[in-house]
């Protein structure tokens, strides 16, 4: 039976904040719903429709669990016993994701002080006042897909692409006739809609499709609608107002993206260096349908080949994953991406990149995060410009070789000598 959870120090403590430890296990097939309930072990059903409640499986499914760790227990120990149990097939850590994003400061690239010390490294498990400073930030685990959005299908005229990230101001002026009908999904909370408090998530939508030549704030790359643009955006919310997720959650987001006929996916955000089995696989069922996945290289400025991290990774084994570094200003390589001659594939601008901010207003951000939707949306153009005739591979194939070569990037992406958009 599953094992109970021994006590011990976490074996991973984010500074300022306590967030909650979470383990995904697979029991193995034809474990009943007695064997779950009699280990006594609260879980929840991540698979079933509608979820299931804590401690049961839904029939007809291949199950996928949820563990709350208690306080003090040790992460290690717990997927030590649990894979050890017949009854599980394989147990992995719910990892956590943050965005990939830096300060939006303009003197910040300035600040070689807070590079040396890494402090991006740092912020991508703490930033502070942006989450709260004591106690257990729960949050839920996500719940089943829902139905398909009508109108993001492959069957449809538009090209659709979908955010996984913290949501989309959908009533923002220069997106809100961007969005496909019904904006998304709430992987949080199914019954509300996927509304971004956090900014993250809008600010990348802007890039990709803000409404243009309709006298707004800004431009987006793909046009947006006042000229009639072929490309559409779904907001998969799986980030909290508080600016994190956890891998269960954009497991989900992918499953609905990828049910709703999305033709690229767009994924601002970083897992982490640890090895990510369900993520992989969720990225693996992308690559089968036929879809793009456009990730953030990361910004702790890692040589990728040495330190890898996820998913921006998995391009060297994935065809269809395009990982994108970032570039500055004057097309130098900026200090924070992380980069490698094979696993960056290509950079796009993600300096001071002014874009579309919840309420209605535009805001000023950096990181690979800003540089990732510059890619999805080419990607996307390209798709509507050959009425969607190419494959996936190739428009990233297009993307990587009418990238402009720059002296500044050898080494740093595997587009040639160094491609950026």
């Amino acid at each position: 039976m599953f094992v109970g959870l021994a006590a011990a120090s976490p074996t991973f403590q984010p500074p300022l904040f306590d967030l909650e430890h979470r383990v995904i296990i697979k029991p193995r097939p034809g474990l009943s719903n007695k064997a779950v309930q009699a280990t006594g072990v609260q879980v929840q059903d991540l698979r079933s429709k509608p979820p299931a409640a804590a401690g049961t499986l839904a029939s007809g499914v291949d199950p996928l669990l949820l563990r709350h760790l208690e306080p003090g227990a040790s992460m290690e120990q717990t997927l030590l016993e649990l894979n050890s149990s017949d009854d599980v097939e394989w147990a992995v850590e719910d990892h956590i994701i943050l965005p990939a994003r830096v300060p939006n400061d303009p003197l910040y690239q300035k600040q070689w002080a807070m590079q040396r010390v890494g402090a991006e490294a740092a912020w991508d498990f703490s930033v502070g006042g942006l989450l709260p400073p004591a106690g257990k930030v729960r949050q839920p685990p996500p719940a089943a897909p829902p139905p398909p959005s009508s109108s993001a299908s492959r069957n449809s005229s538009k090209i659709v692409v979908c955010i996984i990230d913290s949501g989309v101001d959908y009533q923002h002026p220069q997106l809100a006739s961007t969005m496909a009908a019904g904006w998304g999904w709430n992987a949080l909370d199914p019954s509300q809609p996927p509304m971004d408090v956090l900014g993250h998530g809008t600010h990348v939508a802007g890039v990709i499709a803000a409404a243009t030549n309709d006298r707004g704030q800004v431009a987006g790359l793909t046009w947006g609608p006042a000229a009639g643009s072929a490309v559409s955006l779904l907001a998969c919310k799986f980030m909290t107002d508080q600016g994190f997720g956890y891998t269960s959650g954009a497991v989900a987001c992918f499953d609905y993206c990828l049910a709703s006929g999305a033709d690229v996916i767009s994924a601002s955000w970083s897992a982490g260096t640890a090895p990510n089995l369900l993520l992989e696989e969720a990225v693996g069922k992308a690559e089968a349908a036929g879809v793009l996945v456009v990730v953030a290289a990361g910004n702790q400025g890692f040589n990728l080949a040495e330190i890898a991290t996820y998913p921006a990774a998995y391009g060297l084994n994935h065809p269809l994953v395009l990982t994108v570094g970032a570039s500055g200003v004057q097309d130098e390589w900026v200090e924070y991406a992380s980069w490698d001659a094979v696993a960056v594939h290509i950079s796009a601008p993600g300096t001071t990149i002014l874009s579309t901010w919840p309420g209605g207003f535009v805001e000023y951000s950096s990181g690979t995060s800003m540089a990732v939707p510059f890619v999805s949306g080419a990607a996307a153009l390209l798709l509507a410009a050959s009425g969607r005739r190419m494959s996936a591979l190739q428009v990233k194939q297009v993307l990587l070789e009418t990238a402009e070569q720059l002296e500044t990037h050898q080494g740093r992406c595997s587009s040639g000598v160094g491609g950026a958009l």
